[in-house]
């Protein structure tokens, strides 16, 4: 029986990803002020989604609301193998009634826009001096435990890593073999980070290992980016996914 872990709150993502090494990500990796971290607390049996600059070195308002309707799919897998498609919210926060043996949920949080002096969350035809445009399609997996017949959760658009092996049998040293998958289908080229270090790109196979570096909570990270579906919108279309679980810390 899956039960509710001691740490209450768990880093799932931010709204602007850590992606590759083009001109458009340094863009990106210049702004760690605008990112907002989402994590879950732990209610009762309930998680419930929050955002807000609560991990690293953020100024600013702790909490800070966001809108629900940029919550496009959530789907909750239970302790028996049950996989539920969770309806999502109208209103904030976002609630998830629990036990989860892994809880997805898939934001679409869309357009940005760099002027220089600022980030505003608008497309490029309404930000006619930007500098650089994007639209961020981004999901985030909390895994609390493993079941032998692990289901896709078919997002109908962003990524989703899904490993191969049990990951609370594998100890510090040790590889996972993890898949990426986009619509159910492995995605190659995704550039694939532990702890927010790049490791390596998915092959044909959307396959790729990593080695557990430690004990605790483990982050594992996969992005890509390709050119947006509306060239007036946004100069690129970013897709991010993030898997979370945590391991027994090192005696």
């Amino acid at each position: 029986m899956i039960y509710l872990r001691c740490r209450l709150l768990i880093f799932i993502f931010r709204d602007i990803p850590v992606i590759g090494f083009t001109f458009g990500a340094m863009i990106l990796l210049q702004l760690p002020a605008e990112a907002h971290d989402y994590w879950f607390q732990v209610e009762g049996q309930e998680y419930v989604l929050y955002r807000g600059h609560h991990f690293g070195n953020h100024q600013g308002e702790t909490i800070i609301p966001y809108d629900p309707a940029i919550i496009d799919h959530i789907t909750c897998l239970s302790p028996d193998g049950i996989l539920q498609l969770v309806t999502p919210p109208t209103r904030y926060p976002l609630r998830v009634s629990g036990p989860c043996a892994r809880l997805t949920v898939e934001v679409n949080s869309g357009y940005w826009s760099e002027t220089g002096i600022e980030t505003i969350n608008q497309s490029k035809e309404q930000v006619p001096e930007a500098l650089y445009t994007w639209l961020v399609i981004e999901s985030t997996t909390l895994l609390n435990s493993w079941n032998q017949h692990e289901h896709p959760s078919s997002l109908p658009q962003g990524l989703e890593i899904f490993l191969e092996k049990n990951p609370f049998l594998v100890e510090k040293g040790e590889k996972l073999r993890l898949v990426v998958l986009q619509a159910g289908k492995p995605r190659q080229g995704v550039t694939v980070a532990y702890d927010g270090n790049p490791r390596g790109v998915t092959g044909q196979d959307g396959r790729i290992n990593i080695r557990v570096r430690h004990g605790g909570l483990q982050v594992i990270t996969g992005s890509i980016q390709e050119p947006a579906d509306d060239a007036g919108k946004a100069d690129t279309l970013l897709r991010s996914t993030t898997l979370l679980f945590e391991l027994p810390d090192a005696p």
